[in-house]
C-alpha cells in the first residue's frame, strides 16, 4: 500500500480538498471516461497484482469517497466494451497516485474464458493507459459512524463486514478509514478465502487489528488442506454460528452489515443475513 503525503487524522482523513480532485479536473470524453497511466504493477500473491496508476498531477487526489468505486473500461479487438468496477486500497487523501489490488482470473474448468478485464490488465505494460469512469457507488463513509447512502445521511454505530476473495477491497477501505481516522466505531470483518495463500492484504489487515482495539478480524478458509501449510483458524463456508462466534453485531437500528464478493456469494450472504433477522436497511452490498 502506498503512503500518504500527509498524516491522516479524524478531521481531515475522509474528505479530500475540493479543488484538487482528479475526478473534477481531468479531461473526459463523450462517454464521461478519462485515462490514467499505469505507473507500477507488482505481483503480491500467486494470482493477484497491485496496480498503481499515476494521477495527472502530483498534488491531486483521486476524489473518491470511502466506500466508492470506479469502472475500468477497455474495447476488445471485436469492438466489445468490457467494463468492471474496482475499489482502490490507497488512502482517499493520497496524492499523485491511486492503487488497486486485482485478482487475475485465467481460463479454467469453472470459467472457460476466465476474466476478460483481469487478463487485459495482466497483459498491459507499465506506461500503458487505462480508461476509467467515476466516481461511482451508493455508500460513502464520512467517519464516526456517519454514512451517506443514496445521497441521504445515515448513522450506524455497529459495523459488520463479510468479504469473499477480492471482495475485500471496499471493506478494506472502510476499515482503513476507521482505523487511521481513529473514530472508535466497532467493526468486525469475517473474510473467507479458498486457502491461506489466497488471503489478500493480510499484513495490512492484521496491523489494523493489532493497532485498532475496535476492529476485529476473523478469517475462514474453504479449501485449505495440509499441502497448503499449517492453519489454526476457522474453516468452512460462512454460517450463522460463525458470525455469532466472530462477535457480529446483532440486528438493530444502529447496525450495518456490508458484504462483497462474487454474485453467488453475495446471494448466499444476503439469504443468511435475512434468516438471522437483519432487515434491508441493515445490509449493504458493495
Amino acid at each position: 500500500m502506498g503512503t500518504s503525503s500527509s498524516t491522516p487524522d479524524s478531521k481531515h482523513y475522509f474528505i479530500p480538498q475540493a479543488d484538487n480532485q482528479t475526478f473534477k479536473l481531468v479531461t473526459k470524453d463523450s462517454n464521461d471516461w478519462f485515462e490514467l497511466v499505469l505507473k507500477e504493477k507488482v505481483q503480491i500473491t500467486h494470482d493477484t497484482f497491485k496496480f498503481v496508476f499515476k494521477l495527472p498531477a502530483e498534488d491531486q487526489v483521486i476524489g473518491l469517497p470511502v466506500g466508492g468505486h470506479v469502472f475500468f473500461h477497455f474495447t476488445t479487438a471485436d469492438g466489445e466494451v468490457i467494463s468492471r468496477k474496482y475499489t482502490p486500497i490507497s488512502l482517499v487523501n493520497e496524492k499523485g497516485i491511486v492503487t488497486f489490488v486485482i485478482k487475475l482470473y485465467m481460463p479454467c474448468e469453472e470459467f472457460p474464458k476466465g476474466g476478460a478485464m483481469s487478463q487485459h490488465l495482466h497483459a498491459i505494460a507499465v506506461g500503458a493507459k487505462v480508461k476509467f469512469e467515476g466516481p461511482k457507488g451508493l455508500l460513502s463513509y464520512e467517519g464516526n459512524g456517519n454514512f451517506t447512502l443514496k445521497s441521504k445521511p445515515l448513522v450506524k454505530k455497529k459495523i459488520g463486514m463479510i468479504a469473499g476473495g477480492s471482495g475485500i477491497t471496499p471493506c478494506f477501505q472502510l476499515i482503513q478509514a476507521s482505523s487511521l481516522g481513529k473514530d472508535g466505531i466497532p467493526m468486525t470483518l469475517v473474510y473467507t478465502n479458498k486457502t491461506k495463500d489466497d488471503i489478500l492484504l493480510q499484513s495490512e489487515l492484521e496491523t489494523f487489528a493489532k493497532e485498532n482495539a475496535n476492529f476485529r478480524l476473523v478469517h475462514t478458509l474453504t479449501r485449505h488442506t495440509e499441502k497448503h501449510g499449517e492453519w489454526h483458524g476457522l474453516q468452512g463456508r460462512i454460517t450463522e454460528d460463525m458470525l455469532k462466534q466472530a462477535g457480529f453485531p446483532a440486528p438493530s437500528e444502529e447496525t450495518l452489515i456490508c458484504y462483497c464478493g462474487p454474485a453467488a456469494f453475495n446471494k448466499t450472504v444476503e439469504e443468511l443475513l435475512t434468516k438471522m433477522g437483519y432487515t434491508k436497511d441493515m445490509m449493504h452490498k458493495f
